[in-house]
């Protein structure tokens, strides 16, 4: 087996979390794409409508949706794509990750990154790393960021 060793001489980051945003999102009934030949059964499910905040920042969903492959290991592949009404701009939000049904966290967990305008108010978004949570059968995501 190969491994690597940290010397204690080497300054090595300690990523932490701060509370970022909340994102709460109201969705419709998912749309059954079927069984794929690849394995698991893929479904989509619209986003009616929801609301975005923290960290002076408040938005409303303008459109988006969540698409799933539904693994026959019990674990959900999450694809997360929203569009996002920000003051007078429009921020994209996509997320990826995983929904699982037991063990030690029961819900949905997403990397999530931000697309925005370069020189608008909002481009700072695009330049960090957030972390989304959301328990089973919930609406609300917390998200936070890596610092």
């Amino acid at each position: 087996m190969v491994g690597f060793e940290i010397s204690t001489a080497e300054a090595v980051p300690t990523p932490g979390l701060a509370a970022a945003f909340t994102l709460r999102v109201r969705h419709a009934e998912p749309l059954q794409i079927g069984r794929l030949s690849t394995g698991g059964s893929r479904e989509y499910q619209p986003v009616l409508s929801g609301m975005f905040s923290g960290r002076g920042v408040e938005g409303r969903i303008l459109s988006g949706g969540e698409m799933r492959l539904c693994r026959p290991d019990a674990v959900t592949v999450v694809e997360a794509d929203y569009l996002i009404a920000v003051d007078d701009a429009a921020v994209r939000l996509i997320g990826t990750g995983y929904e699982t049904a037991d063990g030690p966290f029961v819900g949905t967990r997403m990397t999530m990154a931000f697309e925005a305008d370069e020189g608008g108010p909002h481009a700072w978004l695009c330049t960090r790393v957030f972390l989304a949570e959301r328990a089973t059968a919930g609406d609300l995501f917390v998200i936070v960021e890596v610092t």
